[in-house]
């Protein structure tokens, strides 16, 4: 290393930057606190840069559609005067023909509608959830890359599919797959026209096949024209340039009271359609129907305030140690002074130092990002393929950072350094520099402020995760084997469900085994409207979501049954019968006792016995509502079963199961997984985000442990004489560390002040999204303000021991 300075001194001397090859001459010469200061600024423009890349990916979602800010999907609301209300992503499959027959403005239109499936070509059997029904015009509104086959055409007629470059290798190897044919379900024939590019990671909408929506149109067109009150739709427009949304909402909400508004009014009941931008949907969308789990808007803006405030930690070490290395250099000032250097002159030199110090943390912190990034992207759950150094944010922050870093620094070093008495700069002395120790103080109180925060929001986010994680469910999540059912198969295949119930609950590591339409931890998209007791007004009936289950299913998952003794187990009576959950019963006006007991619940138009009310259990993660639902006997065989094992590890009876499965269902794909692994996929973006918080909290930290490090040494510094000539007259080493500490208490007290109210409006906002929360107490604040205080004691306490042990003759041989 010196040997490569010296070379490059050398030649910069021969170009004639000789004030450049002094600078670099400096800077390396006071080697420790070159390090530290490199390797400060270093990390916190790599922590910086991490940070930027994982919020630019989540701020990216769906920008790779054509034409993304003129690009909405329509969601779908209803209500009921009684204050019943639910919100869909998906809408109707009447409203998108309507908009664009009825309004100009939509330049085109495409809906999708989650199919899954089945699918086969020769011996290749393959399960796929990512299958929808689709139009042409959806492949160019979201922008899917065509890479075989025609765009314009290739979902326009019946019978014909679009696959994924993924999918097409794992069916059809390296052979074109345009035109063969895939066999869905056993029964439907789709040529396929089409090959679409591997949809990014950042849409929200991932499909791995697209089939002709127009095979389900030509099957029931009333559906098409009248379906008004149904969802499941994704139904995407793009409207012309300048056309306002809010114009078309309006127009929306205009046709649908000339058309519907005496209906709606009869039943006291209420629809709208909203236009929801593209760009808004992963951070902002949290409605039923979602396909995927969104991510939060109100995270990401404090993940990009986390980034700015170690950046901004880093500078203020920087700073101030750049402040500190210049204290030896009074003689070099004062000399330079008397040759006739002028302010200018002594401005460029330490700019040029400046530069050098963050030009080398640039260097190094992008070789951190190299090393590291890997590891966090698979920390985070973004891509680890990127083309970082493609992106003009990139380029932004080195650029701003460089500035920034060098302008200030050099500027408020020079303000000390330029600014001194002639003769006292001849002497060495730091005077003048007196008035900088207060802008030091608030920097570093800053420092505390940030460290405070940044730790007291960790400890409550976490606090937050462990109950959302540690919450009684209200039903058995362990030992939960889950298996898909069969799709393929003639009318008799549900009549071998219950065969399968039967002879897996002989497996002997099988307690239970039932079915469910719906599982825990699966979002239940089968709703229904209208539920009331017999003998109310229709008008005011409710929204619940409905589970069709087998008479063992409470057993088996262990859920508390408060009122009733539940479904008999015989199917020709539990027909006739329903569960509540204690939601549903309470919204019903049913009190969940046993007098609620044999009340008639009218479902779909027919009466329905109550027969049980459940005990509310989390279908989704606690964190968010517990939804009112109805449970009855299977009247559509779409779901799962699970198995109650004794054993959640046990191979042997996946593999019994399996046999068993195939035996009795042939040409399905046995697809299972455990219930607890499945369910605790809910939390992974909120582990992801906690993680990466405590990781660059925990950053935040170690950098103000090194700016402390650095403002206790320039303080003993400064006071060095005082020292002096207090060990003179008897003071021990205690007292003057004390002395020392005293100031960094009063800076740990103001920042304490400061932070807690940012903290508690911060946490008390974020946690309006859970409906399980933490109460804000002072055990979240307080393990932050020890840490940061003990993290300041010992810091400056080993500085001061330090300065209080020198020899006094040394700081008072000049007076």
């Amino acid at each position: 290393m010196a040997l490569l300075l010296c070379v490059l001194q050398k030649r910069l001397n021969k170009m004639k930057f000789h004030k450049i090859s002094l600078a670099i001459r400096f800077v390396f010469k006071q080697k420790g606190y070159a390090l530290i200061n490199i390797m400060g600024l270093s990390l916190g423009i790599s922590a910086c840069l991490f940070i930027t890349q994982y919020v630019t990916i989540q701020k990216s979602y769906d920008k790779q559609a054509p034409f993304p800010e003129r690009t909405y999907r329509v969601t779908y609301q209803r209500w009921t005067d009684n204050g019943d209300r639910v919100e869909f992503a998906s809408s109707s499959p009447t409203i998108g023909q309507t908009l664009v027959h009825q309004f100009p403005e939509v330049e085109a239109m495409g809906r999708a509608y989650k199919a899954g499936g089945v699918f086969s070509y020769n011996d290749v059997v393959l399960e796929e959830e990512l299958a929808f029904w689709g139009e042409t015009p959806l492949v160019d509104i979201l922008g899917f890359n065509i890479i075989l086959g025609n765009p314009d055409s290739c979902l326009s007629v019946p019978n014909q599919a679009v696959i994924s470059k993924k999918t097409a290798q794992r069916i059809f190897g390296q052979d074109d797959p345009v035109g063969k044919f895939l066999i869905r379900n056993g029964t439907e024939n789709f040529i396929i026209t089409a090959v679409f590019d591997n949809v990014p990671h950042n849409s929200h909408f991932k499909p791995e096949i697209l089939i002709s929506l127009a095979n389900w149109e030509k099957r029931d067109p009333q559906m098409f024209t009248s379906g008004w009150f149904y969802s499941g739709f994704y139904t995407y427009i793009r409207l012309a340039v300048n056309t306002n949304p809010k114009d078309i909402d309006r127009k929306i909400e205009e046709f649908i009271a000339s058309e519907f508004g005496e209906v709606l009014a009869e039943y006291k009941t209420g629809i709208s359609f909203k236009l929801q931008p593209l760009l808004e949907i992963h951070l902002q969308s949290h409605f039923m129907h979602e396909l995927e789990i969104n991510g939060d808007k109100q995270s990401i803006v404090m993940l990009q305030i986390v980034a700015w405030f170690i950046l901004i930690i880093a500078w203020v070490n920087f700073f101030n140690l750049s402040t500190i290395s210049s204290i030896k250099r009074y003689k070099e000032v004062g000399i330079r002074k008397v040759n006739g250097a002028s302010r200018y002159q002594l401005l460029y030199q330490l700019l040029a130092e400046s530069a050098i110090i963050n030009l080398c943390a640039l260097l190094l912190a992008v070789v951190m990002l190299e090393i590291g990034y890997s590891p966090f992207a698979n920390l985070a759950g973004i891509p680890v393929q990127r083309d970082l150094y493609g992106e003009i944010w990139f380029y932004q922050i080195l650029c701003v950072v460089f500035l920034i870093g060098t302008l200030s620094a050099g500027i408020y070093t020079i303000t000390g350094l330029g600014g001194n008495n002639l003769s006292e700069c001849l002497r060495g002395t730091s005077l003048g520099l007196k008035g900088n120790t207060v802008l030091k103080k608030i920097l570093v109180t800053i420092q505390f402020i940030i460290a405070i925060s940044l730790l007291s929001a960790t400890t409550g986010v976490f606090k937050q995760y462990n109950l959302i994680q540690n919450t009684n469910l209200g039903f058995r999540l362990n030992n939960m084997l889950v298996v898909k059912v069969p799709m393929v198969g003639d009318q008799s295949m549900r009549n071998r469900f219950s065969v399968f119930v039967e002879q897996s609950a002989k497996l002997p590591s099988v307690t239970g085994t039932t079915y469910s339409s719906v599982v825990p931890g699966k979002p239940n998209i089968f709703n229904r409207g209208g539920i009331h007791k017999q003998g109310d007004d229709p008008t005011d009936g409710k929204n619940m979501r409905l589970t069709e289950i087998f008479g063992n299913f409470v057993e088996v998952y262990q859920i508390n049954l408060i009122a009733g003794k539940g479904f008999t187990g015989n199917p020709s009576e539990d027909r006739n019968n329903v569960l509540l959950n204690e939601t549903a019963a309470l919204w019903l006006g049913l009190q969940p006792t046993e007098e609620a007991i044999g009340t008639l619940i009218i479902l779909e138009g027919r009466p329905k016995t109550l027969v049980g009310i459940l005990a509310d259990f989390n279908q989704l993660s606690p964190k968010e509502s517990i939804e009112p639902q109805i449970f009855r006997y299977p009247e559509r065989y779409q779901g799962y079963f699970t198995l109650q094992l004794t054993d959640n590890t046990s191979e042997q009876t996946v593999r019994d199961v399996s046999k068993i499965y195939s035996s009795l269902f042939p040409g399905n794909p046995f697809d299972y997984f455990f219930l607890d692994q499945f369910y605790g996929s809910q939390y992974l973006l909120d582990k992801r985000f906690g993680l990466v918080f405590l990781i660059f909290s925990l950053l935040s930290v170690i950098l103000t442990i090194m700016g402390l490090l650095s403002l206790s040494a320039y303080s003993a510094q400064q006071r060095r004489r005082e020292i002096g000539i207090r060990k003179v007259l008897g003071a021990s080493s205690w007292s003057i560390i004390q002395l020392l500490s005293q100031s960094y208490l009063l800076l740990w007290l103001i920042a304490t002040t400061i932070s807690i109210p940012l903290v508690w409006l911060f946490l008390n906002s974020w946690l309006n999204d859970f409906a399980t929360r933490i109460q804000l107490t002072s055990a979240i604040f307080l393990p932050p303000l020890a840490v940061v205080l003990l993290m300041c004691l010992v810091t400056v306490s080993v500085q001061s021991m330090s300065a209080a042990n020198g020899n006094p003759a040394e700081s008072l041989k000049r007076e």
